[in-house]
């Protein structure tokens, strides 16, 4: 046999294995495929709340590098454990995502082939399998459960786009289990898949309620200087501010400026006036910003900021605080730190204050589900198109028991007091009543007649006139005499004389008016509550009644600013142990909308061209920064 044969021979032996071959493979059975259509991928899962916890990883073309985020339950709480068991608000998140994927279903079995995993963007973002330069890779998300048993393994592709090449969101994505090749079509909505920090927390970082709340705000303007080797710190001046509510107002409670770093008192200049809607602009900015991610302090210092002690004794808290872009200054006042963004002091209505220092850029990758434009972010690595810029914020809340408008109390009302002033025990009165019956005593001769006085004892009709007129005399002084001034001894009638007095002369009755002027037109103890007595009860008795009233209403104001006050101290020091340990990153726009320094929000009455500024400077400079 020829080379020639032999060759052909061998080709020919080749094709017929090759035929055979794939005449052989084994095939899925049409049926199986068609059997699958409407079934549920993960058919032996069944109960969402079994998910304990969730990871998602992706692919970053532009930086070859996989990037995994990750949500479990620790401790009985859920967190987020790629960014350092971080609180999460995940239990209705992951349970809904899990519902999803229980309920995902089979619209139509796409391939079989290996090589069809880059088309449809399925490929696994295994840092050790990937191929470099990896291209298709898809999302996958692993769910497992208590024990830490897979539940779900899924690979997300890309969207089935509709025909025509319409940019039109889907829903409907290119999906397969992992582990295996077949590829599926299915109706997946992603968004609960994200992989964004701020979705699967709390994001609102200062947790205001209203931004009306806010009731005073006071701001350092001051700049950071390199001084050789050290930061120094350039103060300008501080401006307190006051919004008054019912006349939606700010007014200048308070404005220091600083000369050789000495603070002397100012005011504004007569032709400067508040910039009321920038200062209504950063209020309501406060309110909405959010987390955009989160760096943990160091335990120690951490661990300080929730007893409220002093954290500058420590070389770990210093470089910490220093790295971020905060300059304590503990020879200066112990817990005072500078920011390289500046600083401001926020107050609320329920007494809660607020320091919010802004420190030093924070470059971070950005995630390309974020990214405006994701073409230009796969394609270039640039900083400027690949990173965001955020603002590092180190954040505290006290109490401050000023900022609650303390209760006005009404005083108790008190009794009238009486004219009727008592003589002093053992001193006779400065004169005697006017009702006093007159002395006994033998008047002195007259001068006129010069006869001596009749020293005769009267007859028995003339003196029982004469203590008739004595008796009535005496009974109208009775008021007087109960008033509680009691008539001397020497200034008391005389006692009627029975033997001197005849049966027969008895004392007229007395007129209907006399009697009761006297007091003596009925028994003693037959009127036991006279029109005074009655009168005085009802006095007293109302007196009592709005002294009951001022004491119940007294009493609701202390309690509600008691309680106020228990509610504020409380909400403080959550806040506080929220803040402690972590040092908070927000957006660069978001930075800009609430930091201003005194230039921003002081304007001029009347502009003028070539006018000069309030001289109260630009805002902090950040030296962190450099050639930014």
């Amino acid at each position: 046999m020829t080379e020639s044969t032999k060759t052909i021979s061998t080709v020919a032996v080749a094709a017929v294995l090759l035929v055979l071959a794939i005449v052989s493979r084994p095939k899925l059975p049409y049926a199986e495929k068609e059997g699958e259509i409407g079934q549920p991928l993960f058919t032996e899962w069944k109960d969402p709340t079994a998910a304990k916890s969730m990871e998602i990883a992706t692919f970053d073309e532009a930086t070859q590098a996989v990037r995994n985020f990750k949500v479990a339950l620790v401790d009985g709480k859920w967190c987020v454990p790629s960014h350092g068991n971080y609180p999460a608000n995940a239990e209705d998140h992951v349970v809904k995502a899990a519902s999803d994927l229980i309920n995902l279903k089979v619209i139509e079995v796409v391939s079989d082939a290996q090589g069809s995993h880059e088309t449809y963007g399925v490929v696994e973002p295994d840092p050790v399998k990937l191929r470099q330069p990896a291209v298709g890779v898809g999302k996958l998300v692993t769910v497992k459960d208590k024990d830490g048993k897979d539940l779900a393994r899924l690979i997300i592709g890309k969207e089935d786009k509709p025909a025509g090449g319409s940019e039109t969101s889907s829903s409907l994505r290119f999906v397969r289990r992992a582990g295996q090749d077949r590829v599926y079509k299915a109706a997946l909505a992603t968004d609960l898949f994200s992989t964004k920090f701020p979705d699967w927390i709390d994001s609102d970082l200062l947790g205001l309620k209203q931004h009306w709340d806010i009731t005073k705000l006071q701001i350092r303007d001051y700049n950071l200087e390199e001084r050789g080797q050290e930061i120094g710190v350039a103060r300008k001046s501080d401006i307190a501010l006051e919004y008054n509510d019912p006349k939606a107002s700010w007014t200048v409670s308070k404005l220091t400026d600083y000369k050789n770093d000495k603070p002397t008192e100012a005011k504004l200049a007569a032709d400067e006036e508040l910039d009321t809607a920038k200062l209504n602009d950063a209020k309501m900015n406060l309110s909405g910003l959010k987390i955009a991610d989160v760096k943990r302090k160091p335990a120690p210092l951490a661990e300080k900021l929730k007893k409220n002690k002093t954290f500058f004794d420590d070389a770990e808290s210093q470089d910490s605080l220093a790295n971020k872009g905060f300059v304590p200054l503990p020879e200066k006042k112990p817990t005072d730190v500078f920011s390289a963004g500046g600083d401001m002091t926020v107050g609320m209505k329920d007494g809660v204050e607020y320091t919010i220092r802004f420190g030093g850029v924070d470059l971070t990758l950005r995630d390309k589900d974020d990214a405006k434009d994701k073409k230009t972010a796969a394609k270039s690595a640039d900083d400027q198109k690949r990173t965001n810029a955020e603002r590092v914020v180190f954040v505290t809340a006290r109490f401050n028991e000023d900022l609650i408008a303390k209760p006005t109390l009404e005083p108790l009302p008190e009794a009238k007091k009486t004219d009727e002033k008592k003589p002093d025990a053992g001193k006779a009165p400065d004169k005697a009543p006017a009702t006093s019956p007159a002395p006994t005593k033998p008047p002195a001769a007259s001068p006129a007649s010069g006869k001596a006085p009749d020293n005769k004892a009267p007859s028995a009709k003339k003196s029982a006139e004469i203590n008739r007129g004595d008796m009535l005399l005496a009974l109208a002084d009775e008021p007087a005499a109960k008033g509680g001034a009691k008539q001397p001894e020497a200034a008391q009638p005389a006692a009627p004389n029975p033997a001197a007095a005849k049966p027969d002369d008895k004392p007229p009755a007395a007129k209907p008016a006399e009697s009761k002027a006297a007091g003596d037109g009925k028994k003693p103890g037959a009127d036991k509550n006279p029109p005074s007595d009655i009168k005085r009860a009802d006095e007293e008795k109302a007196l009592d009644e709005q002294r009951k009233r001022v004491e119940t209403e007294n009493k609701r104001k202390q309690d509600e600013y008691d309680a106020s006050v228990k509610k504020g101290k409380e909400h403080a020091k959550q806040l506080n142990d929220r803040f402690a340990d972590w040092y908070f990153l927000i957006s660069d726009e978001d930075y800009k909308k609430v930091h201003v320094g005194p230039a921003d929000i002081i304007k001029k009455k009347t502009p003028a061209e070539g006018a000069g500024g309030s001289g109260l400077g630009p805002v902090p400079t950040d030296p962190f920064q450099k050639g930014k």
